[in-house]
């Protein structure tokens, strides 16, 4: 099984009050804030980030999973299982959506200790007419591991599996490495390309699709806005990009996806003759903002109301939009010291919008940026929405 990187930091920062400190814990799957002055302690679940992701079966754990297409139609059905991998019982929400956005049905169900939920036919279960199809976003209402499969099979048998993903690996700029179309169904030795693209939050994403052949050069491209939390299926992927008519391209090479919210990518790669599928999953190529914005940073702020600077941290584990996205601290020398999350409300190459919740201190909520000046430094700049505002420089923790 494939192992991705892990984010491996431990920072202590002491302010000048002698009164309090606060560090960071952070091990292969937590991160915690600590207060020692009341003791107040935060705990998120760190993402996978800081490289090129891929996104495989078998490889995903979270509390939020999406598997990117399920059927319930006359040619195929969806089998879904859910395995619980914490250490106490996970209650589950299976909720599957139309291509739209609506809601096609839900599942509750608690999977005890080392247990799984299993359903031959996840939206027949649901209650789903035949003909309707999704995705199905897979969660544990109160925040235990989980890892999730579907397999898509015919009246001739199995298909293929789609692994769940986890929502948090969604990204804006995303790859897929092998597309093909060389015959029509039916056509000995020959292949077509269909792709999905998901959208995993509550905005719709407008994408920009470009394909490219094994020398780099464009040879097409087309625009689509997919629903929030819904899907956008392109069958003979290939022949649409090229305008080609419906006719087959004889062409072959790869796709890049640009989009202004978070997407997930995949493609079913089909044997002309069998109808036998292969699954392919997008790779994330939108490095550069997990270079910069992944990490813990301290420095001083200035703030508005307050007429010393204020020793400041934040700690950024990465997330998807809606979703914690990190951590941030700071106090001291007479000032109160406050901490609390940051949620994440956009990002892009050069800039990260993040809404911040206190969970102790005086601090006011309200809405932060961050600006890479370089990998390790960050221009950092808060609006408390009231009038308060502050801003610093924030560098890398070493």
């Amino acid at each position: 099984m494939r192992k991705h990187p892990i984010i491996l930091l431990a920072a202590v920062i002491l302010f000048p009050n002698p009164s309090f400190s606060q560090f960071i814990d952070v091990n292969e799957q937590t991160l915690s804030l600590v207060s020692r002055s009341d003791g107040t302690k935060l705990t998120h679940q760190l993402t996978e980030t800081v490289s090129l992701q891929t996104s495989e079966a078998g490889s995903d754990v979270g509390t939020q999973l999406l598997i990117p297409s399920s059927a319930h139609t006359s040619s195929f059905t969806s089998l879904l299982v859910v395995l619980n991998l914490g250490s106490q019982t996970n209650n589950v929400r299976i909720t599957a959506k139309r291509p739209d956005g609506s809601t096609l049905g839900i599942i509750n169900t608690s999977i005890p200790v080392g247990g799984s939920f299993r359903s031959q036919d996840v939206l027949g279960q649901m209650g789903a007419a035949l003909g309707e199809f999704g995705p199905i976003t897979v969660e544990s209402t109160n925040g235990v591991s989980l890892s999730a499969v579907s397999e898509v099979s015919s009246s001739q048998g199995p298909g293929g599996f789609f692994p769940g993903i986890n929502t948090s690996s969604a990204a804006l700029e995303v790859i897929l490495a092998e597309i093909v179309d060389t015959g029509n169904a039916g056509g000995p030795g020959t292949f077509r390309t269909n792709i999905g693209i998901n959208s995993v939050n509550n905005t719709p994403a407008d994408v920009t699709i470009t394909a490219l052949n094994s020398s780099g050069s464009l040879i097409g491209s087309t625009t689509r806005t997919v629903p929030a939390n819904g899907l956008v299926q392109i069958n003979n992927v290939l022949r649409e990009l090229l305008n080609s008519a419906g006719a087959v391209t004889g062409q072959n090479g790869y796709l890049k996806f640009s989009s202004n919210h978070p997407i997930i990518v995949w493609a079913s790669k089909i044997e002309n003759v069998t109808g036998d599928p292969s699954f392919q999953v997008g790779i994330r190529i939108d490095k550069s903002v997990q270079a910069w914005g992944i990490g813990v940073f301290k420095g001083e702020i200035n703030q508005s109301n307050i007429f010393i600077p204020i020793p400041f941290w934040i700690s950024l584990a990465g997330g998807s939009i809606g979703s914690v996205y990190g951590l941030w601290g700071g106090g001291g020398d007479g000032v109160g010291p406050g901490g609390g999350e940051y949620r994440l409300v956009s990002l892009s190459d050069n800039l990260i919008t993040l809404s911040s919740t206190v969970t102790f201190g005086g601090a006011l909520t309200g809405t932060t940026t961050l600006q890479p000046q370089d990998n390790d430094t960050l221009q950092y700049n808060y609006s408390s929405g009231t009038g308060v505002t502050s801003s610093g420089i924030l560098r890398r923790a070493q």
